[in-house]
């Protein structure tokens, strides 16, 4: 699984047209690309 494919999970559930204008939504550092190798 790659990390977009989280995110994509999460968005589903929280898209980013629901953000605040002060909200750090989204991937701020990192490769979207890479693998995922656990989740908290």
């Amino acid at each position: 699984m790659k990390i977009i494919d989280v995110i994509n999970v999460i968005e589903d559930y929280a898209p980013l047209a629901l953000q605040e204008s002060y909200d750090n939504a989204g991937l701020i550092v990192g490769n979207k690309n890479d693998e995922v190798s656990g989740v908290l």
